[in-house]
């Protein structure tokens, strides 16, 4: 579950960051 957890929270900061760009 931690594992699930780590990538979608790196990824979707991601997108955030790009959006905001």
């Amino acid at each position: 579950m931690k594992n699930k957890f780590l990538p979608v929270g790196g990824r979707k900061k991601n997108q955030t960051r790009e959006t905001g760009l």
